[in-house]
């Protein structure tokens, strides 16, 4: 999934499990190993968002995928 500016870390959860239909605590896992590699931020009242180094994740994963013709 994209990035999703002035969502809630729970709005982009909550889509992400009607979707592609994965537990929503799955989910919650997945994000906190997230927060706690610092790859996203999100607290309780913010908007989560890609931190620097997910940023540079993400570019990475997408230029891989453009290489391999994804």
């Amino acid at each position: 999934m994209e990035e999703a500016p002035g969502k809630s870390a729970y709005s982009i959860l909550k889509a992400i499990e009607e979707k592609y239909n994965i537990r929503s605590s799955t989910l919650k896992l997945n994000a906190r190993s997230l927060r706690r590699l610092g790859l996203i931020d999100f607290s309780k009242g913010k908007n989560a968002e890609l931190t620097i180094n997910g940023k540079v994740i993400l570019s990475v994963i997408k230029n891989r995928e453009a290489e391999n013709g994804k």
